[in-house]
């Protein structure tokens, strides 16, 4: 709950209901922190700002709420090492059925600061506990206060909800302690690389209940990333996303970071209905004004069936695209009718790899089909796509890669402890035509031709068609709008690896096949030559101004 700011809202939504059924402000204030708002939080500063802010809140609806003495359920997670075994005897006085739901508590509770709310509590029979409570004189009250709180917060923790909302902890798995990393890894195998989908998966099985809703605001990752694609089918099946807004990288005013922002609302039950969502990713900085709401219907605003989702590979949460684009995804993918492959990892760039006007002209390998030829040349340095900025379909021809002797010394470069540094991969593809692109790039997707004598690096990946005949209108298809739209939520970090790219839908329309291949023989001449008229390649013989 961290400081409140969440239970302070709903506390004024809540009074609202409660006016709209006949209450009058004073009596909707108690029986809200008697009955609706809880809260739990790791961190002790936090719950105590909580329950002052929430009893703030309640004394302005009713000026003698703190006269009453009525307690609300927000609670600091508190840790078992603070109980021991007299304050549980005094508590427990012989009594079975109370040391047996005590030492389950205790037990379930070990290190649960560490834990926090992610913990799973089995339910007790807590009418009993707080009524032994009740029957304590006010020194064995004190004595056995660290247990209370803790069997307060466990009853919070096995609990079901109506609503649960939450702004989670955004902690990546790298940063778990070891404690956490094996509690997660245990118990949310699915979720495990980040905190905040283990605690919005925690949130649907076991603090919502069925028909409840679920609300969280997290980074928008979880939408499309393959380590979430688990649990994105499980949402699926189990849960309806109702209402979604994206907010990009700007929250209202301000700037939030290099992470994109989401917030959903789901329903824990799957209904499959269409879902609203508004889209501020493409209305941030300059366009910011656009958020408004007079600009929803027309630009912000979308709907979507959930169930459409699974129609494309890893079920991202596409709900911007329409119809169409789900049906494309019923043809092959790239994957089907070629070859998309990284290339050489060499360990060591700055030895390895060097711009193709800083060596010898004579000692580059130009236009070798195999690599047994280029070995036969007995030459050095040999063309290497490396990706670099966006173009089409021909050029970034900057670099060169030391292939001497089928790359003696590459596969040689190892670490003091002899354990190889370099990674010469798909090496039965060097040197062969194909199609390159910049898999890492926070510009536009764009393609080129790579010629016969390229080597590859794995920034610069190569796709090899199956069929030699489709390598233009494959070419042409990649560098479309279309191919765009798809990449926006298959590859929406801009890592367009082999692996989305591959997913890409693929129609060869045999009947327009001629046309495209010669638009594309066009624009790769065009494009040669534009970049031929530059002294940074190296097919350069004049300006063409001159």
């Amino acid at each position: 709950m961290g400081s409140g700011h969440i239970l302070v809202y709903m506390f004024d939504v809540l009074v609202q209901i409660y006016a709209s059924y006949g209450y009058n402000v004073r009596e909707a204030a108690a029986m809200i922190l008697q009955h609706n708002l809880y809260g739990l939080d790791i961190d002790d500063r936090a719950a105590q700002l909580a329950y002052f802010a929430v009893m703030m809140k309640a004394r302005q609806y009713d000026r003698r709420i703190l006269s009453r003495h009525i307690a609300p359920h927000i609670y600091a997670i508190a840790d078992n090492a603070l109980v021991d075994k007299f304050n549980i005897d005094c508590f427990c006085d012989d009594r079975e059925d109370l040391k047996n739901a005590v030492r389950t508590i205790l037990a379930e509770m070990n290190d649960a600061k560490e834990y926090g709310s992610i913990l799973h509590v089995s339910p007790q029979n807590w009418d009993a506990l707080y009524a032994r409570y009740d029957a304590l004189d006010d020194a064995d009250k004190t004595h056995v206060a660290a247990l209370m709180q803790m069997i307060r917060v466990a009853e919070v923790l096995s609990d079901k909800f109506d609503v649960v909302v939450t702004n989670p902890p955004y902690l990546g798995s790298s940063r778990f302690s070891a404690l956490l990393d094996d509690y997660v890894k245990s118990n949310y195998a699915d979720v495990k690389s980040d905190l905040s989908m283990v605690m919005y998966k925690h949130a649907l099985d076991s603090f919502s209940k069925a028909n409840g809703f679920v609300a969280f605001i997290t980074t928008s990752s979880w939408l499309f990333l393959s380590s979430f694609e688990k649990l994105r089918a499980y949402q699926q099946k189990k849960c309806s996303i109702t209402s979604l807004v994206d907010f990009g990288t700007e929250l209202f005013e301000g700037k939030v970071g290099h992470n994109p922002i989401t917030s959903w609302c789901a329903r824990n039950v799957n209904l499959d209905y269409k879902m609203t969502a508004i889209r501020l990713v493409d209305y941030c900085y300059s366009n910011r004004e656009q958020k408004e709401p007079e600009f929803f219907n027309a630009k912000n605003r979308y709907t979507a069936k959930q169930s459409n989702f699974s129609k494309i590979p890893g079920s991202p949460v596409a709900y911007w695209v329409g119809e169409a684009v789900y049906r494309a995804f019923d043809n092959p993918k790239l994957a089907d009718v070629a070859k998309p492959r990284q290339g050489l990892a060499t360990g060591d760039n700055d030895r390895f790899l060097r711009f193709w006007n800083e060596v010898s002209f004579n000692k580059i390998g130009f236009g070798f089909s195999n690599r047994e030829d280029a070995k036969q040349s007995q030459l050095k340095w040999f063309p290497c796509n490396k990706g670099g900025g966006y173009r089409r379909w021909y050029g970034n021809n900057d670099y060169i890669v030391n292939w001497e002797n089928d790359g003696e010394e590459i596969r040689n470069n190892c670490d003091d402890s002899g354990k190889q540094k370099s990674r010469p991969q798909n090496v039965d593809f060097y040197f062969k035509e194909g199609m390159t692109w910049s898999t890492l790039t926070a510009g536009l997707f764009s393609m080129r031709l790579s010629p016969n004598g390229f080597m590859f690096e794995t920034k610069g990946s190569v796709c090899f068609p199956n069929n030699e005949k489709h390598i233009n209108y494959l070419l042409g298809l990649m560098n479309t709008s279309l191919i765009m739209l798809m990449l926006s939520f298959l590859a929406p970090t801009m890592d367009y690896h082999e692996g989305p790219i591959g997913k890409t839908p693929i129609i060869i329309d045999e009947s327009s096949k001629p046309r495209v291949d010669a638009l594309v023989r066009e624009n790769i001449s065009l494009c040669r030559a534009d970049w031929d008229a530059f002294e940074t390649s190296w097919d350069f013989v004049k300006h063409p101004l001159l």
